[in-house]
């Protein structure tokens, strides 16, 4: 299943700000870069906003918070179930069609 991931911090918990910017930035760098049960289909940030993004496809929403503790740890994260747009107008015209 596919998600969408929005992770948030501010200035005070930006890993730049911390005592080992280099061990929280390899932290975040190693979310972005999946492990074996969550596959990172890509990830961006908006540094000067303090937002990143990743698109992410699990199982589970446990190997999801297990690959994404770094993130949690330092500000909010929204994870959100998405679907590819040609596979809901495919079910929704065929949910008409049946009406």
């Amino acid at each position: 299943m596919l998600f969408h991931v929005t992770h948030r911090h501010n200035w005070e918990t930006c890993p730049l700000n911390s005592e080992d910017p280099t061990g929280q930035v390899e932290g975040m760098k190693a979310v972005a870069e999946g492990n074996d049960q969550v596959t990172v289909h890509g990830s961006w940030m908006d540094a000067p906003a303090h937002k990143g993004y990743m698109i992410i496809e699990a199982d589970n929403a446990a190997a999801i918070m297990t690959l994404c503790m770094p993130l949690v740890a330092l500000g909010e994260m929204e994870v959100v179930p998405v679907s590819e747009f040609g596979e809901i107008s495919d079910a929704a015209l065929a949910a008409i069609s049946e009406q």
